[in-house]
């Protein structure tokens, strides 16, 4: 795998408190890493330096091949990091898309709002569809629906057969 963050020896201060002591750790690509840790630990400290938004007194810091400390080099970092305040100041009064539009203004090429909005939308579908799938399959396998369509089964014979199941029922199903 190859390294997206790696930290070895960071420290900062700010006046006489030590905001990060000798801090390392690595990210690979496709990891899933949190900082965890009480208020005051240093996380948000150690994620802006990571962003380049502050720098350290000392260690090494790369993000993406890159040392966020290098000003010559940020531009570029940042154009490839997606960053989530830690507080939301505006947000409340904004529509999302709203949101969208004025965050796509921070990235000289960003995604269109619309397609963004889409591809929120169809990952909403399919986590909704995931959750409910269980629910589903247990109706159709209690009905035995399942057992009617055998091996053949595929999402469009599945889909025609709960559809007739629910007109059976009384039900109309919802329109897709």
């Amino acid at each position: 795998m190859v390294t997206a963050v790696s930290v070895q020896g960071l420290r900062k201060s700010f006046g006489p408190v030590r905001a990060l002591d000798d801090v390392s750790f690595e990210v690979e690509t496709g990891q899933v890493f949190a900082l965890l840790g009480p208020n005051g630990a240093g996380k948000t400290t150690s994620i802006e330096i990571l962003e380049g938004f502050t720098s350290r007194d000392d260690g090494t810091v790369q993000v993406l091949g890159i040392d966020p400390g290098e000003r010559h080099q940020q531009r570029w970092l940042r154009t490839r990091l997606g960053i989530v305040l830690q507080e939301l100041a505006v947000e409340p009064f904004f529509t999302v898309r709203q949101v969208l539009d004025r965050n796509a203004g921070f990235y000289p090429s960003p995604r269109p709002v619309g397609e963004v909005l889409e591809l929120v939308n169809q990952a909403g579908v399919a986590l909704r569809l995931a959750r409910v799938k269980p629910a589903v399959e247990e109706v159709l396998k209690r009905d035995g629906i399942l057992d009617r369509l055998g091996a053949d089964r595929t999402h469009g014979n599945v889909h025609r057969a709960v559809q007739s199941h629910l007109e059976q029922a009384g039900n109309t199903p919802p329109e897709e």
